[in-house]
């Protein structure tokens, strides 16, 4: 009898064992999956905040691309502004040696 008891205690012991272990199991299941669905909302997170900065970087270097060729432009321009200015200036000097007066040779002779 007393042998008898203490099977049914072991049993019983056993069972509440069991009983703990796999509600342990499905506890830490549940925090698997709890931990995987959090995984998953960040990467979707980071994916769609990698997606965003990657559109604003595009953009601002279209902007960029196009203000530099603007610029480009505006530089050739100023270039080729700057290179009529040269030979206006060199035109204008041509013109003072032709209407400048010549030297009047031995003007001091002259005089006496």
């Amino acid at each position: 009898m007393e042998t008898l008891i203490i099977i049914l205690i072991i049993l019983v012991l056993a069972g509440i064992a069991v009983f703990l272990w796999l509600s342990h199991a499905r506890n830490l299941s549940q925090e698997l999956k709890n931990l995987k669905a959090g995984q998953e909302n960040l990467t979707q997170s980071l994916q769609q905040s990698i997606i965003t900065n990657q559109d604003s970087v595009n953009k601002n270097l279209q902007f960029h691309s196009q203000t530099l060729k603007d610029l480009s432009t505006q530089l050739g321009q100023l270039q080729g502004a700057n290179n009529r200015i040269i030979e206006l200036g060199t035109d204008i000097k041509s013109l003072q040696q032709i209407l400048a007066s010549p030297k009047l040779r031995g003007g001091l002779g002259e005089w006496s």
